[in-house]
């Protein structure tokens, strides 16, 4: 019983406080820093050339295999990245789980 109630604080917590926010704005989060992010951004791909993560994982991990037909995400948060893959055509259809509602 005691995993129900701590589930429960745990995805009451992000719901409450990232719900209807971006949570990766520069206010609450430090990702979001211009120059943090382009640092981190080129340590992110290895030094090459890609406008981001997402164009990265499409172009590394898929290839010509893009778009799979199906792909699942655990931990989503809000669906911004994977909103991004699907704009990239990444995938067919995607799976996206949250704890948080």
């Amino acid at each position: 019983m005691a995993d129900a109630v701590e589930k429960q604080t745990t995805a009451d917590y992000w719901s409450e406080n990232t719900a209807g926010t971006n949570p990766f704005s520069p206010e609450v989060y430090w990702l979001a820093i211009p120059r943090v992010q382009s640092r981190f951004q080129r340590q992110a791909v290895a030094g090459l050339d890609y406008e981001s993560w997402a164009y990265y994982c499409v172009g590394e991990f898929l290839g010509a295999r893009a778009p799979v037909a199906r792909a699942l995400s655990i931990g989503c948060g809000s669906g911004v990245f994977e909103r991004e893959l699907h704009r990239l055509q990444a995938f067919q259809q995607c799976d996206a789980l949250d704890i948080a509602p």
